[in-house]
């Protein structure tokens, strides 16, 4: 997913929908996460693999989500800038 935003301009509606597809799939991950948490917790052999890979997902996703917030803020500006002018 990330890489098909990459590829997106930022006012691109499918842009707006695929980031509401990504907030979706941040906030599912909260019942997936805490269901491999307690599976780790029995297995102690996959504990480290599980954090490690938790933690690196929700860093992507995070990291999806602020590059959408900032596109956000450079396009209100640049509306803002050009209404000014016009």
């Amino acid at each position: 997913m990330m890489l098909s935003l990459k590829k997106m301009a930022f006012n691109d509606p499918a842009y707006v929908g695929n980031v509401q597809l990504q907030r979706g799939i941040k906030d599912n991950l909260k019942t997936i996460s805490d269901s491999l948490s307690a599976l780790s917790k029995r297995i102690p052999q996959i504990q480290s693999a599980v954090g490690e890979e938790m933690q690196q997902i929700n860093f992507n996703l995070d990291k999806v989500w602020k590059t959408w917030r900032n596109a956000e803020l450079m396009r209100r500006s640049k509306s803002a800038v050009h209404h000014d002018f016009n």
